[in-house]
C-alpha cells in the first residue's frame, strides 16, 4: 500500500496540473473537515518563505485557472513544490490526517462522550492532544449528538468546535480550554441508539471521575471485539490505544506542570534574572524532547522488526555504545522516585545489555540468534518504558515551559540521548528546508517507517520535477505578462513599484533569516553587546553567555550608555573557554573587560560579520598576555537582545504582510483592476499580485493569449492559415497536433521569451494563424528595403501598395515616409539593419531620397500563432511518458468552425466617390493602415461597377471583412434602397475591418 501511494505521487508529481488539483482538492477537503481560519503563515507553516501564502487564496487562484497556465509560474511552482514535499513527507513518515476541532468543555456529557458535529454520531473514537506523550493521554470515547442537541441548541450549533467532559480531559487527554485543539482517530460506527444504551447501563453507577471513564472505556472495549461492527477509518489504532490503557497495561499518568513564578535571586542583576528566565521560556525544549521521543521509539521498534541475519550485529552494536555510558549519568532508583518516577533499575539493565553482547561470540553459532533476539527484546522494554515515564513527563513539562520557570530535567534528558546506541538520519534530516526538494531523506533505521522512508525515497528518485529546457529568456515571468491585459498608467505603476521594493525588502530579509536560525547557531540563542568606540568603531560581542562559566560575569553589571569600562581584544582565546569552534579555519577574536583590579576577564568574542567589517585580520592583535592588542577605553555600550527573539521570523512575515495591507487599503474599489495590472507587470510584484489581487487575475484566466510556435516542423509550415485542429503541449516547450485516436504530430517549439506557457499535457481546440512579418518591404528602383513599422502601421498587413517613399537620414537613422496627396508625409518607419539594406543604402543620397516603389508586408514564413479556442482536456504526464495512446473523449466539444461568408445578397457596395472622401479622411488623420485598406475596397470594386464611376486606378489588393447587422437590413427594395447597410468584403486574409454605415455620404467622412 505504501509502494502504490508513493508510485501515485510519483506520477502526480512530474505532472504540474495534477499537483495543482490535488492541492485544490486537499484545501477543499480542509474547508469540509474543520474550521478554517486563514492566516499569512504560508502552506507549510513556518517552512514557508514568503508571507500571505495562504492556501485558499492560492486555491480559488488554481480553481479559477481554467488551462493551468499559472501552475508553471515560478512562484506559484514554488508554493506547490512546497506543498507536493509535505505530501512525501507523509508517506515517508506515515504521515496521516485525522480530523480536528477547538476543544471546550460540557458538565452534560459523560467522561466516555464528546460531542463533535463533524463526526457521526455513534463512532467509537480515540481522541488526543499534540504532542503526545505516551499512550496513556489518548481518551476513548464515544460520539453523541443526542444530548447537547436536546439540551443544548446554542453549544450544538458552533462549528469547528468539540465538547468534551472536564475530567476526562484533564486527566487522560491533558487538554485544557484555552485553544487546544485536539485530533480524532474515527475507529468504529456503532448503531445510533448505542450512546443511549451505554448511558441506560452506566449513567447510575455509584462512581464518579476516573471510575465512571474507567467503565466507559471497558464496555466500549467489548463493543468492538465484535465482528459485525462497522469500520472507521482507524480501527486498529483505536483498538490499540483502548486495549493498551486498561488498568495492568497503562503507563504512566502524566500530568501538567504547575506553574511556578521566575525567581529573583538575591544580588542577581536585572539582565542577568532577565535572560535566565528567558533561556527557561523562550527557548522551548519541546522540540528536542519530542525528537528523543521519536528516536527511541524508533531504535526500539527496530530491535523487534530488523531481518535476523541482522541481529546479532544489532545486539553488539548497541552493547559497544552503552559501555561508554558513564556510570554517574545513569539515573538511580532514588532520584527517579523522588522525581514522581517509577524505580527502573536502569543501570542494572544496561550492564546486562553491555555483557550480553560480549557473551555472544562464546556461545555456539546454533544458539545465537535465539540469544541476541532475546536480549534485543530487552532493549526494546528499557527503550519503551523509559519513553512512557521519564521522557514522556519530561514533555509534558517543556510543553508547560511557558507558564512555569520549571524547566525540563535535564539529568533525564541526558541519559534519553546515550539510550539511542547510533544516530538517527531521519530525525536529523526531515526538517531541513531542501529534503523532497532537491534530495531525498536519509534513514537508516530497520523498522516500519525507516522502510517507508527507504520506499518515497525510491520513487523520488523516479519523479523528479522535468525542469523546462529550451527557453531563451531569463525571466520566465515574461511568459505570464500577457495574461493580465494592460490598464495601468504611470502613476498606477509608481505606486506599485514602491510597495514591491518594500515588500521585496521583506521577502530576502525572510530568506536570510531562515537560513541563519536554520543553523541554530548557540551565540544567536544568547544576547549580544554592541561597543561603540569614542572613534566611531562598532564592535559586536557575541557569546555572553558561553563566557559566562561560573555565572559571575562583569559584563552583566554594565548597563547600556556611554561607559568608562576597558575592553581589550586579543587573536584567539584559551580552547574550551568558549563552545567548541565551528570552523577551525576561522579567526577568533577574544573580547575581554579589565576589572578595577587590572584583572582581565573574557566576556565574549567579537562576531565574525564585525571582525570582517573592521578588518581586524589586519591589525596586529596577538594571543592574550602580549601586548599586541586591539584596546578601547571610552565607549558606548548596547546590550541587545538574542539574535533568534530579535529577528523572529514570525515579526518579519508580519511586517512583509503589512507592506501588503497597506497597499490594498490604499486602493480604490474602482481602481483595483488597473492596480492588479501594474502588480502583475511590474518586475517585483507579480507575486505580490497573485496574493492581493487574486480576484482580479482570475477574470483573465478563462483565455489564453497567443502563443508563437517560432519553431515549426515542416509538417506544422505546412498548415493553411486559419486551419483548427486539437493540440497537446508536450515536455521541453514541445507542441504536437493530436488525432482523436489519440496520435500526434510533432509541430515544433514555442521558445519565445515572452510567449504564454500552458502546463504540458493541456489538450486544447486551437485555430493556427500565420501573424504578420515583423517587417515592412520596399521594392524601389535603388534596391529592395526592410523597414521597422511605425506604431500606426505596426499591426497591418500590406500587399502591393504602390506610391512614393521619401528617405532621409535622421541622426543615426534613415526614416521612411509615404508621400500623401499634398505633398503630406505619413510615417512608414525608420530602416532596419538588414543586410539586404545595405547595398540600397549604399545609392541613397544624402539628405532627402524621393523614390516610387511598391510596399508589401505579409505573413511570417517562420512562425506560426497558435490560438487556444477550448480546452479538450489533460493527458496525464506520467501516462505520455510511458507511451500510452490516449483518444480523445467522446465528450470534448465539438471544434469550432469558421463562420461562412455572408452571402451576395447581403452585401452594400459604396460608390468610388464614397470611397475617395473616406481616404481623403483618412489621408488628412495620417492613417496609413485606413489609407491601405480602402483602396484595396476600390480594386475589389471594379468588377462590380463596370460602367459606373472607378475608383483610382492605382488601388492595391487589399482584404477587409465587414459584419453586417441583422436589425438594420432594408426590407423594401429599389433603386436607391435595394442595397444592404453595411459593406462587407469578405477574404480570409483580412486583418482589420471597416464599417461603412449607410448614412449620408457626409456623415460617412466624419464617422471615419
Amino acid at each position: 500500500m505504501m509502494a502504490a501511494k508513493a508510485a501515485e505521487l510519483a506520477d502526480v508529481a512530474i505532472d504540474n496540473w495534477q499537483v495543482a488539483a490535488k492541492f485544490v482538492a486537499k484545501e477543499e477537503a480542509r474547508h469540509e473537515r474543520e474550521l478554517v481560519i486563514d492566516t499569512p503563515e504560508g502552506i507549510d507553516g513556518v517552512d514557508d518563505d514568503e508571507p500571505r501564502n495562504n492556501r485558499s487564496t492560492l486555491a480559488a487562484l488554481l480553481k479559477a485557472d481554467k488551462y493551468g497556465q499559472l501552475t508553471q509560474l515560478p512562484n506559484i511552482g514554488r508554493q506547490l513544490n512546497k506543498s507536493l514535499r509535505r505530501d512525501r513527507l507523509d508517506i515517508a513518515t506515515s504521515g496521516i490526517v485525522v480530523p480536528a476541532a477547538i476543544a471546550q468543555h460540557h458538565s452534560k456529557l459523560e467522561p466516555w462522550e464528546i460531542c463533535n458535529r463533524d463526526l457521526p454520531h455513534g463512532a467509537i473514537i480515540a481522541y488526543y492532544r499534540s504532542p503526545f506523550p505516551n499512550i496513556g493521554a489518548a481518551a476513548i470515547a464515544i460520539n453523541n449528538l443526542e444530548v447537547l442537541h436536546e439540551r443544548d441548541r446554542e453549544a450544538f450549533a458552533k462549528q469547528g468546535v468539540v465538547y468534551l467532559n472536564p475530567w476526562t480531559a484533564k486527566h487522560i487527554a491533558i487538554t485544557d480550554f484555552d485553544g487546544d485543539r485536539n485530533g480524532f482517530f474515527v475507529g468504529y460506527l456503532a448503531n445510533d441508539n448505542l450512546p443511549h444504551q451505554l448511558r441506560e447501563q452506566l449513567g447510575n453507577l455509584p462512581i464518579t471521575g476516573g471510575e465512571r471513564y474507567e467503565a466507559g472505556r471497558e464496555v466500549l472495549a467489548q463493543i468492538i471485539l465484535q465482528r459485525d461492527l462497522e469500520r472507521g477509518k482507524f480501527p486498529l489504532a483505536v483498538k490499540e490505544f483502548t486495549q493498551a490503557n486498561a488498568p495492568d497495561l497503562k503507563p504512566l499518568p502524566i500530568a501538567k506542570a504547575k506553574k511556578a513564578d521566575h525567581p529573583w535571586h538575591e544580588g542577581e542583576s536585572l539582565t542577568q534574572a532577565i535572560w535566565r528566565a528567558w533561556d527557561i521560556t523562550a527557548n522551548n525544549p519541546t522540540g528536542k524532547v519530542a525528537n528523543q521521543s521519536i528516536i527511541l521509539q524508533s531504535l526500539a521498534s527496530e530491535t523487534v522488526y530488523i531481518e535476523p541475519e541482522r541481529k546479532i550485529g544489532l545486539l553488539k552494536q548497541i552493547g559497544t555504545a552503552y559501555s561508554e555510558i558513564p556510570i554517574e549519568v545513569i539515573p538511580n532508583d532514588e532520584y527517579l522516585i523522588d522525581h514522581g518516577l517509577p524505580p527502573m533499575q536502569l543501570a542494572e539493565k544496561i550492564e546486562n545489555i553491555v555483557q550480553a553482547s560480549k557473551q555472544l561470540d562464546r556461545l555456539p553459532v546454533a544458539e545465537r540468534l535465539a540469544f541476541a533476539e532475546l536480549n534485543l527484546g530487552n532493549v526494546n522494554r528499557l527503550l519503551k518504558s523509559y519513553c512512557d515515564s521519564a521522557v514522556a513527563k519530561n514533555l509534558q513539562t517543556a510543553v508547560d515551559t511557558a507558564k512555569s520557570s520549571v524547566g525540563i530535567d535535564e539529568t533525564i534528558h541526558e541519559f534519553g540521548e546515550r539510550l539511542q546506541y547510533k544516530s538517527h538520519q531521519l530525525r536529523q534530516n526531515v526538517k531541513k528546508p531542501d529534503i523532497y526538494l532537491r534530495r531525498d531523506l536519509p534513514t537508516n533505521t530497520q523498522e516500519p517507517i525507516g522502510w517507508a522512508v527507504e520506499t518515497a525515497n525510491r520513487f523520488y528518485n523516479g519523479g523528479q520535477q522535468h525542469e523546462l529546457q529550451e527557453i531563451e529568456s531569463e525571466d520566465l515571468n515574461k511568459r505570464f505578462r500577457s495574461l493580465v491585459p494592460i490598464t495601468h498608467n504611470d502613476a498606477h505603476k509608481a505606486i506599485v513599484d514602491e510597495f514591491a521594493r518594500r515588500y521585496r525588502n521583506c521577502t530576502k530579509a525572510i530568506g536570510e533569516i531562515k537560513e541563519r536560525l536554520y543553523r541554530e547557531l548557540p551565540q544567536d540563542q544568547q544576547p549580544t553587546l554592541t561597543i561603540v568606540s569614542s572613534s566611531g568603531k562598532s564592535l559586536v560581542v557575541q557569546g555572553l553567555c558561553d563566557a559566562d562559566v561560573a555565572g559571575d560575569s562583569p559584563i552583566w553589571d554594565l548597563g547600556d550608555g556611554e561607559s568608562n569600562a576597558r575592553f581589550e581584544i586579543y587573536r584567539d582565546f584559551p580552547k574550551g573557554t568558549l563552545r567548541e569552534r565551528e570552523n577551525d579555519d576561522r579567526e577568533y577574536y577574544g573580547v575581554y573587560l579589565v576589572t578595577d583590579e587590572s584583572e582581565k576577564v573574557l566576556v565574549g568574542e567579537v562576531s565574525p560579520e564585525s571582525a570582517r567589517v573592521n578588518q581586524l585580520d589586519k591589525f596586529p592583535i596577538a594571543q592574550i598576555g602580549s601586548a599586541k592588542k586591539f584596546s578601547i577605553s571610552k565607549s558606548t555600550l548596547d546590550f541587545h537582545p538574542p539574535y533568534a527573539l530579535e529577528n523572529d521570523v514570525d515579526a518579519v512575515f508580519a511586517s512583509a504582510d503589512k507592506v501588503l495591507t497597506e497597499l490594498e487599503s490604499s486602493i480604490p474599489n474602482d481602481k483595483r483592476m488597473q492596480y492588479a495590472s501594474a502588480a502583475w507587470h511590474s518586475s517585483a510584484g507579480m507575486g505580490m499580485a497573485a496574493k492581493i489581487f487574486a480576484n482580479e487575475i482570475s477574470q483573465h484566466l478563462d483565455k489564453v493569449p497567443p502563443i508563437a510556435l517560432n519553431r515549426p516542423t515542416a509538417a506544422a509550415l505546412e498548415l493553411r492559415d486559419g486551419a483548427e485542429l486539437a493540440i497537446r503541449f508536450e515536455r521541453d516547450l514541445h507542441v504536437g497536433a493530436i488525432a482523436p485516436d489519440g496520435s500526434t504530430i510533432d509541430l515544433g517549439l514555442s521558445t519565445y521569451g515572452d510567449s504564454p506557457l500552458l502546463t504540458p499535457g493541456t489538450v486544447v481546440a486551437a485555430k493556427i494563424s500565420r501573424p504578420l512579418d515583423p517587417k515592412i518591404h520596399i521594392r524601389t528602383e535603388l534596391g529592395e528595403f526592410v523597414v521597422n513599422p511605425a506604431p500606426a502601421i505596426s499591426n497591418t498587413q500590406i500587399e502591393d501598395f504602390a506610391g512614393k517613399f521619401a528617405f532621409e537620414r535622421r541622426g543615426k537613422e534613415i526614416s521612411v515616409d509615404y508621400i500623401g496627396s499634398g505633398e503630406r508625409r505619413i510615417p512608414i518607419g525608420v530602416l532596419g539593419r538588414e543586410l539586404i539594406n545595405k547595398e540600397s543604402k549604399a545609392k541613397l543620397k544624402d539628405g532627402s531620397n524621393l523614390l516610387r516603389g511598391t510596399l508589401w508586408r505579409g505573413s511570417n514564413e517562420k512562425i506560426l500563432e497558435i490560438q487556444v479556442q477550448h480546452l479538450i482536456d489533460h493527458h496525464p504526464i506520467a501516462r505520455i511518458d510511458r507511451g500510452e495512446i490516449m483518444p480523445l473523449s467522446q465528450q470534448s466539444p465539438p471544434l469550432e468552425q469558421i463562420d461562412p461568408a455572408p452571402s451576395s445578397e447581403r452585401r452594400y457596395y459604396p460608390t468610388a466617390g464614397e470611397l475617395r472622401q473616406l481616404y481623403q479622411a483618412s489621408e488628412s488623420a495620417g492613417d496609413i493602415a485606413k489609407m491601405v485598406e480602402i483602396k484595396s475596397l476600390g480594386v475589389l470594386l471594379n468588377e462590380v461597377y463596370p460602367d459606373g464611376d472607378r475608383a483610382p486606378d492605382d488601388f492595391s489588393h487589399w482584404v477587409v471583412e465587414i459584419p453586417v447587422p441583422e436589425q438594420e437590413v432594408t426590407e423594401t427594395p429599389s433603386r436607391s434602397t435595394e442595397r444592404e447597410p453595411t459593406v462587407i468584403v469578405p477574404v480570409n486574409k483580412a486583418k482589420t475591418s471597416i464599417v461603412v454605415d449607410r448614412s449620408p455620404t457626409e456623415n460617412i467622412a466624419r464617422s471615419m
